[in-house]
């Protein structure tokens, strides 16, 4: 199963119509940094890979796995 998450905050922002500051809403506030965690990881896609895990009320937003490095023979 693959998480999702929006690209681009601000495009969402636009489609659902909020300009409201999230700045003092520690809900939104995680879903920025978890925004922003993601965008840089996906910036390493050869060297790792990510996943993630949920199970109930349980969740780990980032496992990242270093992918072996193929040596040319």
């Amino acid at each position: 199963m693959l998480k999702q998450t929006p690209i681009d905050l601000a495009l969402r922002n636009a489609v659902l119509k909020t300009w409201q500051d999230y700045t003092s809403d520690p809900m939104m506030m995680g879903l920025y940094a978890e925004n922003l965690v993601a965008r840089q990881l996906l910036t390493w896609t050869e060297a790792i890979d990510i996943s993630f895990y949920r199970e109930k009320n349980t969740e780990v937003d980032f496992i990242v796995t270093p992918r072996r490095q193929v040596s040319a023979a």
